[in-house]
């Protein structure tokens, strides 16, 4: 499953595509959400971008982001310090769109 609590908040589990034209969600992969992220997998610029990115797609501080798993590698797990009720209805609303595009 991408997404899971955690005591400290949501776990969410990435497949990220780097050096992409534009940072953007894509929707599911295997058992992941798969975003695309428009810097280089060099010296931690992707996974920093990434971490920005969450944060602007879920309105919320960036410092609300950490990434646990996943450091050089394209699957991450992002722990991000907001309830599962708070952040599952922003991913399923998106899925949703993208289901019915």
């Amino acid at each position: 499953m991408y997404l899971t609590p955690h005591k400290n908040g949501s776990l969410l589990s990435l497949y990220i595509q780097p050096n992409a034209k534009k940072s953007e969600m894509i929707g599911l992969f295997q058992s992941a959400l798969k975003c695309k992220i428009a810097a280089p997998a060099l010296e931690n610029k992707a996974n920093e971008t990434l971490l920005e990115f969450l944060a602007l797609f879920f309105k919320l501080p960036y410092n609300h982001f950490s990434l646990l798993k996943g450091q050089r590698s394209k699957y991450k797990t992002v722990l991000i310090q907001a309830p599962l009720n708070q952040i599952k209805p922003i991913l399923e609303s998106f899925l949703d769109s993208k289901n019915n595009s």
